[in-house]
């Protein structure tokens, strides 16, 4: 189920839909809603004790209470977290099937069964993360039935339409039997006319977090604004995860900062986002705060990427002795959950570090073309090119950086030269494709974007395959639509 492996660090957000007939029970519920979402859980349980408890009640402090689970089981990454997660969900499950069939019901159990699909995921049980998916869409599909004109069904088939659209071509027809063909640009749409209905902040604030998902997934710039709310810290966080490329690392930092000041469950997560940026900035500070984070995260996630961000530092550092001790812990340590590329690893262990690619890499990653563009003008830079993935690499990283700054006539001619190269296993490759069909569709040549999208799927065959085969057939469908 090659279709299950997205990007991982935006797994954890998801939404939570009541319908609470008393409206002093909403206040309640609502308010330890809102603690959940700023990741205040003393005060969450405080004020779901003070429910009155019936059997209504008691549901939902137990979803309450589960899906505070599910943040820490995601955030922590440890056995104990997992285990506890796994059997509040399935309690909890257990409990509402013996309920009365409603749609309400039936949404609460999709959510919970998708989010134990997620933690499936996380650590890497195949067959697990399919089946649960699997299990909440039939409970969705229940939802609409039982309320078709449910405004809140809205947000989980705009999941479902994002997710199922990440199926390769040999499943869809597991996708469409379902009940979701896959439609991602469909997903941003029912996402959209969510929003625009009238709804409570709770509600929006929900919205706005699917959306940023949708967003991330579907490989479509994050132009919304960052902005900082103590009110909201997930908005935030996933504000921050998914920003658009061109927001620099240093005003990146910034917000990081102000971010960790709370010391919430995301605080170590927060620390390995400025690490990675200062090393993009060529910074040892970076180094030592990566450090700080692999001895002070609990669980697996990001040890292997924080290994890597510290082999590419010293990569462009040419520092051999802490490349190469760096290069075997990026192989060897904690489970491959962020970097689940198999060939990119692999990459990884066969080639030997170019310290001009690597550090050029990652001045652009900060949003330093200029310096970027230094390093790969140097005559050194050129001579160092000594195999075609090299050379290819090369022209890639020098067009991204022309397309960067407005020279987008050079930005073409490179990325054409990289197409016909047609070594098709470089992700390199098929992305240049991509990124030149996009020039050409911001241009208003719909033509030539359609021609190289399709060329696009015709060279992907490597690195990343999933991926660049999703925000393609995107495009291709908003040219299609228009």
């Amino acid at each position: 189920m090659s279709f299950l492996f997205i990007k991982k660090n935006i797994l954890f957000i998801f939404l939570l839909i009541f319908g609470i007939s008393s409206k002093a029970q909403d206040s309640l519920v609502f308010k330890a809603y809102e603690s959940v979402l700023v990741l205040d859980f003393n005060e969450a349980n405080i004020l779901l004790k003070h429910q009155p408890l019936n059997k209504r009640n008691k549901l939902y402090n137990l979803y309450l209470k589960n899906y505070q689970s599910f943040l820490i089981a995601y955030f922590n990454a440890e056995e104990i977290d997992y285990d506890k997660f796994i059997s509040s969900s399935e309690n909890l499950i257990f409990l509402l099937n013996k309920e009365k069939e409603s749609a309400e019901y039936n949404r609460m159990k999709c959510i919970v069964a998708v989010q134990e699909s997620f933690i499936h995921f996380q650590w890497n049980h195949k067959f697990k993360t399919a089946q649960y998916l699997l299990k909440g869409r039939k409970y969705l599909n229940k939802a609409i039935l039982l309320s078709p004109k449910d405004i809140e069904n809205i947000k989980l088939q705009a999941l479902f339409e994002v997710l199922l659209s990440a199926v390769p071509e040999q499943y869809k027809s597991i996708a469409v039997s379902w009940g979701f063909k896959g439609d991602a640009n469909k997903g941003l749409q029912l996402i959209r006319k969510y929003l625009s209905n009238r709804l409570a902040s709770y509600q929006r604030m929900e919205g706005e977090i699917i959306q940023m998902f949708v967003v991330n997934f579907i490989g479509v710039e994050n132009n919304l604004v960052l902005g900082l709310t103590k009110e909201s810290p997930l908005v935030s966080y996933l504000s921050l995860i998914t920003l658009r490329k061109n927001e620099v690392a240093k005003d990146k930092i910034k917000f990081i900062d102000s971010l960790l000041a709370y010391k919430n469950i995301t605080y170590n997560y927060l620390l390995f986002l400025k690490a990675r940026l200062l090393i993009e900035l060529h910074k040892e500070e970076g180094v030592v705060l990566m450090n700080k984070f692999i001895e002070e995260q609990k669980g697996v996630s990001f040890i292997k990427s924080a290994y890597f961000y510290k082999y590419w530092f010293y990569c462009s550092l040419q520092d051999s002795v802490e490349m190469i001790k760096n290069k075997k812990n990026v192989i060897e340590k904690g489970a491959a959950i962020f970097l689940k590329d198999k060939k990119m690893l692999d990459r990884v262990e066969k080639s030997n570090c170019n310290s001009f690619l690597v550090s050029a890499r990652l001045y652009f990653d900060a949003g330093l073309y200029r310096n970027a563009l230094k390093v790969l003008l140097q005559p050194e830079a050129k001579k160092s090119l000594v195999s075609l993935e090299t050379k290819i690499e090369f022209l890639y990283r020098l067009a991204r950086i022309y397309e960067k700054t407005s020279r987008i006539v050079k930005a073409k001619a490179i990325y054409k030269r990289i197409i016909n190269t047609k070594k098709s296993e470089l992700y390199f490759v098929a992305y240049s494709s991509f990124l030149l069909a996009k020039i050409y569709l911001e241009e208003g040549d719909k033509k030539e974007a359609k021609k190289y999208f399709n060329r696009t799927l015709e060279l992907n065959d490597g690195e990343y395959k999933t991926s660049i085969e999703q925000k393609t057939h995107y495009y291709l469908k908003i040219l299609q639509n228009e």
